[in-house]
């Protein structure tokens, strides 16, 4: 047995065997040469396949190779567009990296420009809305600004005032035009000036113009022209000339009136006294010290502790100081004073200052004195010779009677109160009141120097009392019409008496004159004021 193509054949013994071996064989052999031309089919078709596939593989490594090369290519422009995508990020970056700083100094500059905008307003209403009338002209004399306020100080336009830079010198009042001028022609000076003039306005005012100015420059030092500040003075001219004027009267009404002026500075017991000061207390300015001593020592011994007293509660705020004293002069003589001060305070409410007058009321006082005799003596002639007095507010009807006018008709002035002018009218007689009514006109409109009237009034018993009543007004009111009244009235009988002794122990002046205005008589406290004699007024 032998392998034939991998089948095993069994070979006969005999020739039947050969032959079915033969046939097998041949059968086998066909069989073989079929799968062999299968094979060989087969190995053709995988040739052809091969070869298909050859080709296609070739077909594959060309397009694998133009793959190949187009991916080199597509690489490299990729590698290309990478290089330059990187360049334009980084162009970009750089871009956005200026943008940003373009947009930080846009912001910058957004915000300078709005800071300088705020500040230009910020100037604008304070230039603008200053009460002032500010100016600004640069080096040639042209305005630069003039602030609103020009128009209601001068009745020009800030407009009217840059179109004319000339306009200040030309409503300038006529007398004060060539300060402005020389002024204004010395702008080169650089220092500051101050000075006052006047302007007419359109409606032809005058005002007052306080004008400063200097000079303004730039940040690297360059002169750029005059600032100036033009204020409007005029109540302030016109308070000054009104001080100036009560000031000269003040001034003439203490020297006229021997008032001394005097201020004590009481944290430095320094005191200052005007002249007149140093002549009330009969000293000279060499003899006084300055201090407040130097007044205490001139003070009247027995007034020395009361003066002094009264001083210390005036600066401590307790009362007023309004007080008389006595000095003593070197000479001996004793002289009354009048003293009036205020006192001036600091923050925390101490005394630190006192200002005040004295005054010479020594005649005054001798007068008070003399009279207050007068007065006794007439009050002892009244009440001896039995003369009624009274006084009357013509404007009020207010009457004062002394208890001799009531006893004349049998009153008491219990029994009479209250009393008025309606009390005289109701106890005088009828017929008599209107005589006395028109003789009362007659003197009120100075046809007769004195009321003058013999009448009757009633007695508290019922019968009538004929008595002499004289009197005249004393003063008058502001319009002229007569206000207080004083006169006295007697009984008929004893009148001339009465009326003798009454005018000369009067308190007021009494003169009388006949029709040709010869003195024929007047009486002791005339004598006293007038310092005359008998001889130098009669006649």
């Amino acid at each position: 047995m032998k392998l034939v193509d991998n089948q095993e054949i069994t070979l006969p013994k005999a020739e039947d065997d050969l032959r079915k071996l033969a046939a097998e064989l041949i059968i086998a052999n066909k069989e073989l040469a079929f799968q062999n031309e299968e094979k060989a089919k087969r190995a053709a078709e995988l040739i052809i396949a091969n070869k298909e596939l050859a080709f296609q593989n070739e077909e594959k490594e060309k397009r694998a190779s133009e793959l190949i090369i187009a991916n080199k290519e597509l690489a490299f422009q990729n590698e290309e567009k990478a290089k330059r995508a990187a360049e334009l990020i980084i162009a970009n970056k750089e871009l956005a990296f200026q943008n940003e700083e373009k947009a930080k100094r846009a912001a910058e500059l957004i915000t300078a420009q709005e800071l300088a905008l705020q500040a230009a307003e910020k100037y604008r209403i304070v230039a603008d809305f200053t009460y002032d009338w500010e100016m600004w002209s640069a080096p040639d004399g042209t305005n630069l600004y003039v602030s609103p306020s020009c128009e209601r100080i001068t009745g020009h336009t800030p407009a009217e005032f840059l179109a004319d830079s000339n306009l200040i010198v030309n409503i300038t009042h006529p007398d004060d035009q060539s300060i402005v001028r020389a002024h204004l022609c010395d702008a080169q000076d650089k220092q500051s000036i101050e000075f006052n003039f006047r302007i007419l306005t359109p409606g032809g005012d005058i005002r007052w113009i306080d004008h400063v100015c200097s000079a303004v420059y730039d940040k690297s030092g360059h002169w750029q022209g005059r600032r100036a500040s033009n204020r409007d003075v005029t109540v302030r001219k016109r308070l000054e000339e009104e001080l100036q004027q009560i000031s000269a009267r003040l001034s003439l009404a203490v020297r006229a009136g021997g008032v001394g002026i005097w201020d004590y500075d009481v944290s430095h017991n320094n005191l200052i006294w005007d002249d007149q000061m140093f002549r009330l207390y009969g000293i000279t300015a060499a003899q006084f010290s300055g201090a407040y001593e130097a007044w205490t020592a001139g003070v009247h011994p027995e007034d020395r502790e009361r003066g002094d007293k009264e001083i210390q509660m005036a600066i401590r705020g307790e009362k007023e100081f309004d007080t008389e004293f006595r000095v003593l002069w070197p000479d001996g003589s004793t002289h009354y004073i009048r003293a009036m001060a205020c006192a001036l305070r600091n923050a925390d409410g101490q005394g630190v200052r006192m200002i005040g007058t004295n005054w010479d009321i020594t005649e005054h006082r001798l007068a008070e004195a003399m009279l207050e005799k007068s007065r006794l003596r007439l009050e002892n002639v009244v009440e001896a010779t039995n003369i009624g007095t009274w006084e009357w507010n013509v404007q009020t009807g207010e009457v004062v009677f002394n208890k001799e006018w009531a006893q004349i008709i049998g009153y008491t002035l219990d029994e009479l109160a209250p009393v008025s002018i309606k009390t005289w009218e109701k106890l005088a007689h009828p017929d008599d009141l209107k005589q006395s009514v028109l003789m009362l006109e007659k003197h009120f409109a100075g046809e007769l120097p004195y009321y003058d009237y013999e009448c009757r009034i009633k007695h508290k018993d019922g019968h009538w009392v004929w008595v002499h009543d004289r009197g005249r007004v004393i003063t008058r009111t502001a319009d002229g019409k007569p206000l207080l009244m004083f006169g006295a009235h007697a009984e008929l009988m004893k009148s001339n008496a009465y009326l003798e002794n009454l005018i000369n122990c009067a308190t007021a002046t009494i003169i009388v004159w006949d029709s040709q205005f010869h003195v024929t008589r007047f009486n002791h406290a005339f004598e006293l004021l007038t310092v005359r004699g008998e001889q130098e007024v009669l006649g």
